[in-house]
């Protein structure tokens, strides 16, 4: 058996490979069917994954301590953040190359037939586009079903990134900076200007990484996303994220205090709180599934189980109907508001225009100039 096929160089990684942190392999086999690893691998045994690649045939990984050897994915359970993860039908993970098959000049802004219940996603993309004389550049779910507390009558909610011509961003005309669309089959779309986009990930603003961490595509724009995804970390600053993640729970604070909280309402204030817990204690971009902030910031399991009956009731329960919030989950919210509100204080994040990020600025004129 060859035990080495897969072993490549450096400047090779950028086209099959995606660099990853916080994802763990625990080796369950030290061998597939054309691969001996036994030299290396050790069943049982958990490995930190450096790079992550889905390839045609193969979906392989890189493990810290082993170069650029790569290892097939079939030998491992793969965790991301410490939960079980399919690398291949998430597309953060796919192999470069293999995603700019998909990319605009390819397929003519092609977007994925992903269906709701009701339909699909592309026809509101396509009305967008006509309604306001813009190019979607990227679209990704958002809400609750990305968070995972989605119930049955959650909408579908759609983030996304367009670009308008030339002659609107030299005309300085600030109207539709932002575009918000609710359809009449549960999709909500929620779109940004990518000049506004920008100037909001310069400012560390979690909704961007998230935007760009989303497992589910509908739009794809290759110089867009490949480069973005490259650099989009740079960007992230605790400080600023913890401010707009407090602003969660700020913006419900008035009706966890008088006791008429939703379940919905209960669940956004939980995570931009939990979100601060993990910024603080792991100094990274928090996971946006409940589930794993739970189980990442929280020590009690007692109080694990309480956010889960929550997110069992958010599920199960109407949009706007009350829930009676647990005392064990009103200590928790009292205690971590008043830590990061004092954390918080009066900061907010610095206003600089685009220009001032010279990175961000050049990709900026360089989607604009194949835009038009």
């Amino acid at each position: 058996m060859n035990s080495k096929r897969y072993t490549f160089k450096a400047e090779e990684l950028s086209q099959y490979f995606n660099k990853v942190e916080g994802m763990t392999a625990i080796c369950r086999s030290t061998r597939n069917w054309l691969d001996d690893y036994s030299d290396v691998l050790e069943v049982g045994k958990t490995y930190n994954v450096t790079y992550i690649g889905v390839q045609r045939s193969i979906t392989i990984v890189m493990l810290e301590g082993c170069g650029y050897r790569g290892f097939s994915h079939g030998c491992f359970d793969l965790y991301d953040n410490g939960f079980r993860i399919g690398p291949v039908n998430d597309f953060r993970y796919w192999a470069p190359y293999l995603r700019k098959m998909y990319d605009s000049k390819s397929l003519g802004w092609r977007s994925w037939e992903i269906r709701n219940d009701k339909g699909t996603i592309r026809p509101h993309i396509e009305d967008i586009e006509k309604e306001f004389g813009v190019k979607v550049l990227h679209a990704s779910l958002s809400g609750s079903r990305l968070w995972g507390w989605n119930s049955p009558e959650s909408d579908f909610d759609i983030c996304f990134v367009y670009l308008h011509c030339q002659q609107w961003y030299e005309s300085n005309d600030n109207s539709h900076e932002t575009v918000v669309k609710a359809y009449a089959d549960g999709v909500d779309m929620l779109g940004y200007d990518i000049r506004n986009f920008l100037s909001q990930l310069a400012k560390g603003n979690p909704m961007c990484f998230e935007t760009l961490r989303s497992q589910k595509l509908f739009r794809y724009n290759s110089k867009f996303y490949e480069e973005l995804k490259d650099i989009a970390d740079g960007y992230f600053k605790p400080l600023n994220a913890m401010y707009y993640y407090l602003n969660l729970y700020l913006s419900n604070e008035r009706s966890i205090k008088d006791g008429t909280a939703t379940s919905k309402q209960l669940l956004y204030s939980l995570r931009g709180l939990l979100s601060c817990m993990w910024i603080e204690k792991f100094r990274t971009l928090p996971s946006m599934k409940i589930s794993a902030l739970s189980e990442r910031t929280i020590a009690d399991p007692e109080t694990k189980m309480s956010i889960a009956r929550l997110v069992g009731a958010k599920q199960r329960l109407k949009e706007h109907e009350n829930y009676h919030t647990e005392e064990r989950l009103s200590e928790l919210i009292d205690k971590l508001s008043e830590r990061y509100k004092g954390i918080v204080g009066d900061y907010k994040p610095e206003e600089k225009p685009l220009s001032d990020y010279k990175e961000l600025q050049g990709l900026f004129n360089d989607i604009l100039q194949e835009g038009t």
